[in-house]
């Protein structure tokens, strides 16, 4: 789903419609974004008021307020453009260590900040002698329906306008330094989109570009070299040109 930067608030509300029809509860829903999502939030002039709030814990917590009933916290492990709106039984967390076997000569179990540590000692026959095992235990399940849909969450992406292919450049012709150029995609929300994009060059003779985006010099001349990127979101594929000059 769509997240208009300039006018955030309806595309969290259309998550929070699909959520509604899926009879997903109201309680505990929380919608984390990444610093894009963030930044947008906080300039649109119906929630400026949360950066406002005076709560120096909450800032800690990256926390930004309440948006249609949900808590809103800021991560930095997810993409920068991207936000969820989930449900807690969207997923299961385990970290409980298991019993220790019969065979241990010792042993002993710990939690800390949601991780399970466990030590072990044993006998090892091919060292002849103790051994001694520490091991984590942590995991997640993500719940599904009984039909195999998920439901209990929504991913949603910032909408863009364009993306910028870098400005134009010179590479040699000839083998050694600068005869190639790597070209960076970025889109107007500042993702780099260079690895989802298609690259073509309109004068091969001059200069070829790999799908990676790696151009490199073959003879005296120019060539426009067209970055296509496909919109997340289902709009129009988005293109910028760059014109390599190789010498």
């Amino acid at each position: 789903m769509a997240i208009d930067p300039y006018d955030t608030f309806p595309g969290f509300i259309d998550a929070r419609r699909k959520l509604n029809d899926a009879n997903v509860p109201d309680q505990n829903r929380v919608l984390v974004v990444g610093s894009a999502v963030e930044a947008n939030i906080l300039k649109d002039d119906q929630f400026r008021q949360f950066q406002q709030s005076g709560d120096a814990n909450a800032l800690r917590r990256a926390y930004l307020g309440d948006i249609a009933g949900m808590r809103v916290f800021r991560s930095n492990a997810i993409a920068s453009d991207t936000a969820y709106e989930w449900h807690p039984t969207a997923f299961v967390y385990v970290n409980r260590a298991p019993k220790m076997s019969e065979g241990v000569v010792a042993s002993a179990s710990y939690a800390a900040d949601n991780v399970a540590l466990r030590w072990l000692a044993d006998w090892s026959y091919s060292e002849i002698g103790l051994r001694s095992l520490v091991d984590v235990f942590t995991g997640y399940k993500v719940i599904t329906e009984a039909n195999g849909d998920f439901v209990r969450g929504v991913k949603l992406r910032l909408s863009i306008t364009g993306i910028n292919a870098g400005a134009d450049f010179e590479v040699t012709a000839a083998a050694g330094a600068n005869h190639t150029k790597q070209l960076k995609v970025v889109d107007s929300n500042g993702q780099d989109v260079t690895a989802d994009c298609t690259f073509a060059s309109a004068t091969p003779a001059k200069a070829t570009v790999s799908t990676g985006g790696l151009v490199t010099g073959v003879a005296a001349g120019t060539s426009v070299i067209t970055a296509t990127y496909p919109d997340p979101n289902g709009g129009a594929d988005r293109t910028d040109t760059v014109t390599a000059t190789a010498s």
